[in-house]
């Protein structure tokens, strides 16, 4: 199955996206042929694919936006493998299911830019081949920094940030909550590598250590790894683990089998997988209770319209649309019209005929998780800098605003990145499986200082212990009165806590030095304050030893005298 969708228009946007997971190759055995099979199908990233047909139909209907012009589409799934991505793009640039580079093979087509990928492994080497024809492409999902280099990728822009100002925000959340000792559970590919790399870069900045680095390959057999990363987890002290690197489900099913390990960690995950509901209810034990951070958006496509459009879409209505006859058989397991079809889908799903009753607003995903307009976000901007382009598309990429349907205006950087605020999700599993996104605050990347992390704690669940904040430090808290000192042959973060010297005090916890107190002051009992110093006074009659010294002085006094009287009373006495 190739899962090519295609919509014709005067103008065509390609898209390259993600509704299954992973592939797997395959031997068929009519003609004993290697093929590359998709499998893992998502209905949560299913619903892209209908996000970038309403955007379509919405900018059609349009009339002030390309006037007696129609937009069309053609699009690939790449199942998330970057051979099939590359394939994809090829097959869409030549129009031809086999792929013929640099050449288009159906006549003039008038592609005007690319949509995709979903993740950073795909993405990337579709942006490497756009780059060199000079297409713009809008990502929905990739976060690689390497893609924000304007020299390398001119052309790319995406509706998420980068994984620099994701991990800025990891950074100021862990911070905020006092985890100076963490552990980092990523991918075991080039995304991981990038992933820790710039992690550990943003964590220094914040005096936050990592404990231990586990990287999950993907060979589900390797039992050797397996229990080698089981008894670094178990051994570690940390009680926070942050998840990151390329989201797979087989990365999901090495977590499960961690799972004993990672009873008493609190996850805390980065944007992309916080962002993957689809893989969060594979494992309530490991996922419940975690943190994550995701972009929040101008507007979600939640209003009243947003839901007309799913009720109303139904293959019975469209019956040439192949993309709604292949995502309604998968979501419901209905026969198609082809037997080819059929045969094909039933080596991996149920399949049965439907009564006619079914709609998309009844699948869970559909009602709860996937207002996210990431994709109808892209397609909307490409469809209005397409209206205004009289050059080049990225030209007006670069510096268009787009008002959204409530008026609020939105915009790429100079990196090509949409800027946005991040919102902080407290993840709750519930026994029947469903996953509730507890919102407990938000991260603005360009506030000042003081006002960048804005949390209520009070809101949230603990995995460990609902109501106390875990505990994640390689060593105690040095009180006031004491300061750190490094341990030889340790990281940073630990320390042990010695007490100040004599005159000097720290003020607070996990101080670095102590101060000395001024001249006329010196330190309290606690050593955390200076005290003036009190001044006292001997009496000349009450005290005893003023009395002693005195007659001492006296005498002495006396005794000079009489050898004074002695030398005078001799003076011309000869020696």
């Amino acid at each position: 199955m190739e899962y090519e969708y295609i919509q014709t228009g005067d103008i065509i946007i390609g898209g390259v996206m993600a509704a299954h997971l992973s592939t797997q190759d395959i031997i068929y055995p009519n003609d004993r042929m290697m093929r590359l099979v998709c499998t893992c199908f998502s209905r949560e990233h299913s619903k892209y694919f209908l996000d970038f047909r309403y955007a379509i139909e919405q900018t059609n209907k349009d009339p002030t936006r390309l006037p007696n012009l129609t937009l069309g589409y053609h699009i690939y799934d790449s199942c998330g493998d970057p051979r099939k991505a590359v394939r994809s793009v090829l097959q869409i640039l030549s129009g031809t299911r086999e792929p013929v580079p640099n050449y288009s093979c159906v006549g003039k087509r008038n592609i005007a830019g690319f949509i995709g990928d979903l993740t950073s492994e795909t993405t990337v080497p579709i942006a490497q081949i756009l780059t060199l024809y000079g297409y713009s492409q809008i990502s929905y999902g990739a976060t690689d920094p390497s893609l924000c280099d304007r020299r390398t990728f001119p052309y790319f822009f995406r509706t998420v940030q980068s994984d620099e100002t994701n991990y800025l925000a990891l950074g100021k959340l862990l911070k905020y909550f006092g985890w100076t000792w963490v552990g980092f559970i990523t991918s075991d590919d080039i995304s991981g590598e990038r992933e820790d790399e710039t992690l550990r870069k943003y964590l220094s900045k914040e005096t936050i250590c990592v404990e231990f680095t586990v990287k999950i390959n993907r060979d589900l057999s390797d039992q050797v790894h397996l229990s080698r990363d089981s008894k670094i987890i178990q051994n570690s002290t940390t009680g926070v683990v942050i998840i990151g690197g390329t989201v797979s489900l087989i990365f999901v099913r090495k977590l499960i089998e961690l799972t004993v390990a990672l009873t008493k960690k609190t996850f805390i995950l980065s944007s992309v997988w916080g962002a993957n509901h689809y893989v969060l209810i594979f494992t309530k034990q490991t996922f419940n209770g975690s943190l994550s951070i995701q972009p929040l958006y101008p507007y979600y496509l939640t209003a009243p319209e947003d839901f007309r459009y799913l009720v109303n879409l139904h293959p019975f209505k469209y019956p040439n649309d192949t993309m709604l006859e292949d995502i309604w058989l998968m979501c419901f397991g209905c026969l198609a019209q082809t037997q080819a079809k059929n045969d094909y889908y039933k080596q991996v799903i149920v399949m049965s005929n439907c009564t006619g009753a079914e709609r998309y607003t009844n699948i869970g995903y559909f009602q709860y998780f996937t207002f996210s307009p990431r994709v109808h976000l892209a397609v909307g901007m490409m469809s209005l800098a397409i209206d205004r382009m009289e050059v080049s598309l990225h030209h007006y990429l670069k510096d268009i605003i787009y008002y959204t349907r409530d008026g609020k205006a939105t915009a790429f950087d100079e990196y090509g990145d949409y800027v946005t605020n991040y919102g902080i999700y407290n993840n709750i599993i519930t026994s029947a499986l469903v996953l509730r996104y507890n919102f407990i605050g938000k991260f603005t990347p360009w506030g000042p200082p003081e006002q960048l992390m804005n949390i209520n704690p009070d809101r949230i669940i603990w995995k460990t212990n609902r109501t106390k904040i875990p505990r994640s430090q390689c060593s105690d808290n040095c009180l006031p009165g004491f300061r750190k000192a490094a341990k030889t042959g340790t990281k940073a973060c630990c320390y042990d806590c010695v007490p100040c010297s004599d005159g000097e005090i720290s003020h607070g916890t996990d101080s670095e030095t102590c101060i000395r107190c001024p001249d006329m002051e010196w330190p309290n009992e606690q050593k955390d304050q200076c005290i003036p110093k009190i001044e006292q006074f001997l009496s000349y009659t009450n005290d005893v030893i003023s009395v002693v010294l005195s007659s001492i002085s006296v005498l002495f006094f006396l005794i000079t005298l009489l050898i004074l009287g002695v030398f005078i009373s001799y003076w011309d006495t000869p020696i």
